[in-house]
């Protein structure tokens, strides 16, 4: 077939150079619909172009073709050989698609509607949904795909974005619909699913040789160290723990006091990030605790500490899933239900931003009113106790502490005085948190919400009660001094 003219494209109206036969090519991924008009534009017929085909149509000369940029056309030399495309002036069905919102949160949801015109009512459509990442588990239908049924020229379906706790940037999901032909129809849609969720970014990168070290249990009144084992794990749960010493076997009833050891080098043969600490406890009369170190190397002889802290026996709920040091339950004395077994070990994740950067704590510190008649030195000399502590001469003073700029990835815990009512406020990413206390519950005011302190305060709400303050612990390091080497070694 002869090339009579150039080649242009069906994204306007063209009488193709004053064609009566034309070539047509869909370079596109869809069918498209060409429509032809007379001189005075009036449609007098239309016809279906495949994708990817090529095909040859009948027109007087007048006439105008409009498609689609992707529809490639030029005017070709009539051949008895040629087989034409039918056309027919009756309307075609039309589809487009279209979305409620082009980006969604996770936890949010979208709206798709297929809009017809000249299409049945019960007729039904094939839903896909694709994209880069995007997953069965993206969505809280659990499928990438279903069926709409038109009514009244138009069948819609929402789709929920599951807010899951991966860090994975915003992905971008297609949406097209399918006929029972399996011809797409319609416009493709995309949506970006914008990532509001924080996976914890790494804590450290992989090691080969890991150790635990004992620490200074010194002054952590009352509480000496009684474990079966000492582990470590790569996530915060009780399944896959690396015991790395064993020191008796789950026995409630032992009371041996495990100190003085010597770390033992743990070669896992390759590197792998340890995340946790995990205690076992033989010893249920009773709160018990120790302060350890976990140490990694590349070499097996150059050591660096990935975390420094306290493992307890003691729970929180009394269960020990969880054993936290120190305790944040209702018992007077702080101790709860100490349990026999082990549990993961709250503040033992070994995060990069431990907060102890040379900050003088004691200088963040001030009073309303009056002065400390046990100095505010006490708060922050490395060990957390009920005993030396810092105290208001004054009572009921408010205690402020400012200038703060501490990153808090899992928890803030704030010790006043056992059995006094207090109230404490915590001011994280601009915002004030509250925790009050009244007279019969244990010291501890706990903030889990995440981002940047700035500015901690503490009251005693009682008339005639000083204000008392211990200490501080973020995601399990104790606030100290710059001029201290006690307690937390790291």
């Amino acid at each position: 077939m002869k090339i009579l003219s150039a080649e242009t494209n069906l994204g306007s109206a063209t009488n193709v150079s004053n064609a009566s036969v034309v070539r047509l090519f869909n370079s596109g991924s869809s069918n498209i619909l060409v429509t032809r008009k007379d001189y005075n534009g009036t449609v007098v017929g239309s016809f279906m172009v495949p994708s990817g085909q090529v095909i040859y149509a009948e027109k007087y000369f007048t006439d105008t073709l409009e498609g689609s940029a992707d529809v490639k056309v030029t005017k070709t030399a009539y051949s008895s050989m040629m087989s034409f495309v039918g056309q027919t002036a009756d309307p075609l069905p039309t589809y487009t698609a279209s979305v409620s919102a082009s980006a969604v949160d996770e936890g949010g949801n979208f709206t798709v509607t297929l809009s017809t015109t000249n299409v049945d009512d019960g007729t039904s459509f094939t839903y896909v949904m694709s994209g880069t990442n995007i997953s069965t588990a993206d969505f809280a239908s659990g499928s990438l795909g279903g069926t709409v049924t038109i009514s009244n020229n138009a069948a819609s379906f929402t789709q929920t974005v599951v807010a899951d706790t991966l860090t994975e940037g915003t992905e971008t999901v297609t949406i097209r619909f399918i006929d029972s032909s399996l011809d797409y129809v319609g416009n493709a849609i995309t949506v970006s699913l914008n990532d509001t969720s924080t996976t914890p970014a790494p804590l450290h990168s992989s090691h080969r040789y890991w150790r635990i070290v004992e620490g200074n249990h010194a002054n952590y009144l009352n509480h000496f160290p009684r474990v079966a084992r000492l582990g470590l794990n790569t996530e915060e749960s009780l399944s896959g723990i690396t015991w790395l010493y064993t020191f008796a076997s789950d026995n409630c009833s032992d009371q041996g006091t495990y100190t003085g050891w010597t770390p033992t080098t743990y070669d896992h043969g390759s590197p792998i990030c340890f995340t946790h600490l995990v205690i076992s406890s033989v010893y249920n009369g009773g709160a018990r605790s120790g302060t350890y170190k976990v140490e990694y190397s590349d070499n097996g002889s150059s050591w660096t500490t990935a975390w420094a802290g306290v493992g307890h026996n003691t729970s929180q709920n009394g269960t020990g899933a969880t054993a936290i040091w120190p305790s944040t339950g209702t018992n007077p004395q702080g101790t709860n239900t100490c349990f026999c077994g082990h549990g993961i070990m709250q503040g033992s994740r070994f995060g990069p931003d431990n907060p102890n950067d040379g900050t003088d704590w004691s200088s963040k510190v001030s009073l309303s009113s009056g002065t400390f008649d046990m100095s505010i030195d006490n708060a922050f000399d490395g060990y957390l106790r009920c005993t030396t502590r810092a105290r208001s001469q004054n009572n009921a003073p408010l205690l402020t502490m400012s200038g703060l700029n501490i990153t808090v990835n899992e928890y803030v815990k704030v010790y006043v005085e056992n059995n006094y009512p207090s109230t404490v406020t915590a001011v994280i990413d601009g915002v004030t948190y509250t925790s009050a206390h009244t007279g019969n519950q244990v010291h501890t005011h706990t903030f889990t919400e995440t981002g940047t302190l700035t500015q901690l305060t503490a009251v005693n709400n009682g008339s005639q009660g000083r204000t008392y303050f211990e200490g501080v612990v973020v995601d399990g390091y104790l606030l100290k001094n710059n001029t201290t080497d006690n307690g937390w070694n790291y």
